[in-house]
């Protein structure tokens, strides 16, 4: 009897688990982050996709056995050409610009704070010798 309700008792614990993970990602608001990286992500592939294109299309009067024009135009081909993975990994990149812009935030005010506890300890100690 026993053995037969365990599976049961431990996938509800699981799903309450994954459940309760699920309200805390989206109370944090890490799906709105990650949505609207890939939104912005998507843009930038659009916008990079799009240049690439019309600098394929100005450079198709250049020479064509000239090495450096080979390389260039096989760059811009493969840049006209936005993937899934491509707007995943600049998803990623704009997720890891947003944190790193948020740390820094956050060490410049713990920056802020120790300087201000460190001039305010100085005046104590200056005003406790005058007296």
């Amino acid at each position: 009897m026993l053995a037969a309700l365990l599976p049961s008792v431990v996938l509800f614990v699981l799903a309450l688990v994954a459940f309760s993970g699920a309200v805390t990602i989206v109370h944090g608001g890490f799906i709105r982050l990650a949505i609207g990286a890939l939104i912005v992500a998507l843009l930038i592939s659009i916008i990079f996709s799009s240049c690439a294109v019309l600098l394929l299309e100005a450079s198709s009067s250049f020479p064509t056995d000239v090495v450096p024009v080979i390389f260039l135009r096989g760059a811009l081909g493969a840049i006209a050409q936005p993937t899934i993975a491509g707007i995943v990994l600049l998803a990623m990149l704009v997720v890891l610009a947003m944190s790193t812009s948020r740390v820094c935030g956050l060490v410049e005010e713990i920056q802020i704070l120790l300087d201000a506890h460190k001039a305010v300890a100085e005046a104590e100690v200056i005003s406790s010798t005058k007296r």
